[in-house]
Protein backbone atom coordinates (compact mmCIF):
# COMPACT_ATOMS: atom_id res chain seq x y z
CA UNK A 1 0.00 0.00 0.00
CA UNK A 2 2.89 2.50 0.41
CA UNK A 3 4.74 1.53 -2.95
CA UNK A 4 5.49 4.82 -4.81
CA UNK A 5 7.97 6.64 -6.64
CA UNK A 6 8.92 10.27 -6.60
CA UNK A 7 9.59 11.12 -10.29
CA UNK A 8 6.07 9.48 -11.06
CA UNK A 9 4.85 11.49 -8.10
CA UNK A 10 5.77 14.71 -9.25
CA UNK A 11 4.91 13.66 -13.19
CA UNK A 12 1.92 13.49 -12.14
CA UNK A 13 1.11 16.15 -9.91
CA UNK A 14 2.31 18.39 -12.84
CA UNK A 15 0.63 17.12 -15.38
CA UNK A 16 -2.44 17.47 -13.51
CA UNK A 17 -1.57 21.11 -12.67
CA UNK A 18 -0.74 21.73 -16.25
CA UNK A 19 -3.83 20.18 -17.49
CA UNK A 20 -6.79 20.15 -15.36
CA UNK A 21 -9.72 19.40 -17.72
CA UNK A 22 -7.70 16.21 -19.78
CA UNK A 23 -8.98 13.28 -19.39
CA UNK A 24 -6.61 10.81 -18.65
CA UNK A 25 -6.20 7.18 -18.81
CA UNK A 26 -3.64 5.51 -17.25
CA UNK A 27 -1.74 1.87 -17.48
CA UNK A 28 1.23 0.45 -15.64
CA UNK A 29 2.05 -3.32 -15.25
CA UNK A 30 3.75 -5.08 -12.83
CA UNK A 31 5.22 -3.14 -10.10
CA UNK A 32 4.37 -0.04 -11.64
CA UNK A 33 0.70 -0.72 -10.94
CA UNK A 34 1.27 -0.23 -7.18
CA UNK A 35 3.31 2.96 -7.74
CA UNK A 36 0.79 4.48 -10.77
CA UNK A 37 -2.64 3.99 -8.45
CA UNK A 38 -1.25 4.82 -4.85
CA UNK A 39 -0.16 8.27 -6.84
CA UNK A 40 -3.72 8.47 -8.10
CA UNK A 41 -5.05 8.09 -4.08
CA UNK A 42 -2.65 10.30 -3.18
CA UNK A 43 -3.49 13.07 -5.71
CA UNK A 44 -6.74 13.30 -6.64
CA UNK A 45 -7.33 13.96 -10.22
CA UNK A 46 -10.76 14.40 -11.98
CA UNK A 47 -9.97 13.81 -15.24
CA UNK A 48 -8.58 10.45 -14.77
CA UNK A 49 -11.17 8.72 -16.04
CA UNK A 50 -9.57 4.90 -17.17
CA UNK A 51 -7.10 2.96 -15.10
CA UNK A 52 -5.73 -0.20 -16.94
CA UNK A 53 -3.53 -2.20 -14.59
CA UNK A 54 -1.61 -5.28 -16.48
CA UNK A 55 -0.59 -7.91 -14.76
CA UNK A 56 -0.55 -5.82 -10.80
CA UNK A 57 1.38 -7.05 -8.09
CA UNK A 58 -0.03 -8.09 -5.21
CA UNK A 59 0.83 -10.84 -2.56
CA UNK A 60 -1.04 -12.64 -0.13
CA UNK A 61 0.61 -10.96 2.98
CA UNK A 62 -0.14 -7.59 1.34
CA UNK A 63 -3.13 -6.03 2.92
CA UNK A 64 -6.56 -7.59 1.66
CA UNK A 65 -8.56 -4.64 1.89
CA UNK A 66 -5.72 -2.76 -0.61
CA UNK A 67 -6.30 -5.58 -3.05
CA UNK A 68 -10.18 -5.01 -2.68
CA UNK A 69 -9.70 -1.59 -2.82
CA UNK A 70 -8.65 -1.77 -6.46
CA UNK A 71 -10.77 -4.53 -7.61
CA UNK A 72 -13.51 -2.35 -6.40
CA UNK A 73 -12.68 1.06 -8.33
CA UNK A 74 -14.65 1.70 -10.99
CA UNK A 75 -12.20 3.23 -12.89
CA UNK A 76 -10.49 0.00 -13.04
CA UNK A 77 -9.70 -2.64 -15.54
CA UNK A 78 -7.46 -5.52 -14.66
CA UNK A 79 -5.69 -7.62 -16.93
CA UNK A 80 -4.81 -11.26 -15.22
CA UNK A 81 -2.94 -14.30 -16.36
CA UNK A 82 -3.96 -17.72 -13.64
CA UNK A 83 -0.37 -18.67 -14.36
CA UNK A 84 0.89 -15.42 -13.54
CA UNK A 85 2.08 -15.89 -9.39
CA UNK A 86 2.55 -11.85 -9.00
CA UNK A 87 -1.11 -11.38 -10.28
CA UNK A 88 -2.88 -14.00 -8.76
CA UNK A 89 -3.81 -12.53 -5.65
CA UNK A 90 -5.79 -10.21 -7.28
CA UNK A 91 -8.09 -13.83 -8.97
CA UNK A 92 -7.79 -15.31 -5.66
CA UNK A 93 -10.04 -11.64 -4.04
CA UNK A 94 -12.10 -11.54 -7.01
CA UNK A 95 -15.94 -11.89 -6.43
CA UNK A 96 -17.95 -13.13 -9.38
CA UNK A 97 -19.88 -10.14 -10.35
CA UNK A 98 -16.34 -8.11 -10.50
CA UNK A 99 -15.76 -10.85 -13.54
CA UNK A 100 -17.12 -8.01 -16.23
CA UNK A 101 -13.95 -5.41 -15.15
CA UNK A 102 -11.45 -8.46 -15.69
CA UNK A 103 -9.67 -9.60 -18.82
CA UNK A 104 -7.33 -13.38 -19.18
CA UNK A 105 -4.56 -13.85 -20.73
CA UNK A 106 -3.83 -16.92 -22.24
CA UNK A 107 -2.68 -19.29 -20.05
CA UNK A 108 0.77 -20.17 -19.70
CA UNK A 109 3.13 -22.28 -17.65
CA UNK A 110 6.35 -20.32 -18.73
CA UNK A 111 6.05 -17.07 -16.50
CA UNK A 112 7.64 -14.52 -18.41
CA UNK A 113 5.39 -15.43 -20.15
CA UNK A 114 2.39 -15.52 -18.02
CA UNK A 115 3.12 -12.33 -16.60
CA UNK A 116 4.84 -10.48 -20.01
CA UNK A 117 3.41 -7.45 -21.91
CA UNK A 118 3.69 -9.56 -25.25
CA UNK A 119 0.07 -11.29 -23.87
CA UNK A 120 -1.77 -7.99 -24.27
CA UNK A 121 -0.31 -6.98 -27.66
CA UNK A 122 -0.39 -7.57 -31.33
CA UNK A 123 4.10 -6.66 -30.65
CA UNK A 124 5.51 -10.45 -30.31
CA UNK A 125 8.16 -9.37 -27.45
CA UNK A 126 9.77 -6.20 -25.84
Amino acid sequence: TSQGDDDFNKSYKRFTVEHPNAKLALAAHSLGTEIAYNATGEQKYPGLREIYLYNPASSPVQSKDHIRKIITDPRVQLFLNKGDVVSNYFSQNLKPDELNRVHYGRFSRAPQNAHGLAQWTAVESY
